[in-house]
């Protein structure tokens, strides 16, 4: 039970942490899509108050690494295949995150008067659904793959590695090697003549 009651905390966990990376890289697609020119690109993320953008990358890529060992764990605890819930949490994502965009965007051109006309001539807000929509799948995807390759390495059965029988490179020379020697070196040395 208790094991259980971790495997959907960690789950949820990595749900959330890859919605908000998810949401952050669909709203930087949403933006290339959009307005392809760099240059207009900044002017207006500068005008509709994106200035939080670099420090919301930051956390997204800590949230997307901390998810990624949240799902890696679930798979370990839970050891349970998630190939059924993958439509759900895929659609559960691309829902999640489109509708963040869309309700970001139009606090973001509220709080800066930025005309809220602007999202729909410029066809941000179907790219941004877009987006959000794509990013939501691939990132219930990877999820899936984190789990299902934790859950395998879990139960995988690790045999033992053999034991590497240790051969000496070098012997000490013992005390009858020690004395062959000597008397081997007795024999064999040159012998004077003998005295007459």
């Amino acid at each position: 039970m208790r094991q259980t009651n971790h495997a959907s905390r960690l789950r949820g966990v990595s749900v959330f942490a890859f919605a908000v990376a998810g949401l952050v890289l669909g709203h930087a697609l949403a933006y290339l899509l959009a307005v392809p020119d760099p240059h207009h690109r900044d002017l207006i993320l500068a005008r509709t108050g994106h200035h939080y953008l670099p420090a919301m990358t930051q956390l997204a890529l800590i949230l997307a690494f901390a998810g990624a060992g949240a799902a890696a764990a679930d798979g370990i605890l839970s050891r349970r295949d998630a190939t059924g819930r993958w439509r759900t949490l895929a659609v559960h994502l691309a829902t999640v995150q489109a509708a963040a965009f869309v309700g970001q965007e139009v606090v973001e051109r509220v709080v800066t008067d930025a005309p809220l006309a602007d999202l729909l001539r410029q066809h941000l807000l179907l790219a941004g659904v877009a987006a959000q929509a794509v990013v939501g799948f691939a990132s219930a995807a990877v999820l899936r793959w984190l789990t299902r390759s934790a859950t395998r390495l879990a139960e995988f059965r690790w045999a033992p590695l053999p034991t590497p029988r240790l051969v000496p490179a070098f012997a000490l020379p013992t005390t009858n090697d020690v004395s062959r020697r000597r008397d081997v070196h007795r024999s064999s040395a040159p012998r004077a003549p003998p005295i007459r």
